[in-house]
């Protein structure tokens, strides 16, 4: 079983995040990624214990860790770029969704379909859930940074 796709996961550390503002602290996407999947999870557990939330706190957490993972092949696009115009966006949309489906079809083959979930963004609660924690992770960054001056 020969694969490239720990490899390229492997390169999310090498993926720099904030390219528009100068940062005190640099941050790479494997790092972001761990925030984001430890605030993810903690919110999941909140919302499962708390709110009897019917939600997988573990699955979170692993949503949380893939959910940057096609910049390994697009890199980290700042979010003006984004979403300046409702062209980029769609574009972008497909450029991650077809980064995503080069990621997962360097898994075994017979894993592919169990990863694929985890590189297939959806609006279910899960995701939603992630989405949160990264702004979460974002809006830290940026507190940090305005204390570092």
């Amino acid at each position: 079983m020969h694969s490239h796709f720990f490899a390229y996961l492997n390169r999310m550390k090498y993926i720099r995040r904030w390219g528009l503002m100068r940062a005190t602290q640099p941050e790479n996407d494997m790092e972001h990624a761990a925030q984001t999947a430890l605030l993810a999870h903690g919110i999941a557990l909140i919302a499962r214990e708390r709110y009897h939330r019917d939600i997988d706190p573990e699955h979170v957490l692993a949503l949380a860790l893939y959910h940057d993972a096609q910049e390994v092949v697009t890199g980290d696009l700042p979010t003006p770029v984004k979403y300046h115009s409702p062209e980029l966006q769609s574009a972008y949309h497909r450029m991650e969704k077809e980064a995503a489906e080069r990621i997962v079809a360097l898994a075994p083959e017979e894993l592919r379909e169990a990863y694929r979930p985890y590189f297939t963004p959806s609006q279910n609660a899960a995701h939603r859930l992630v989405k949160a924690a990264d702004r979460i992770a974002a809006y830290i960054k940026c507190v940090e940074e305005r204390q570092a001056g």
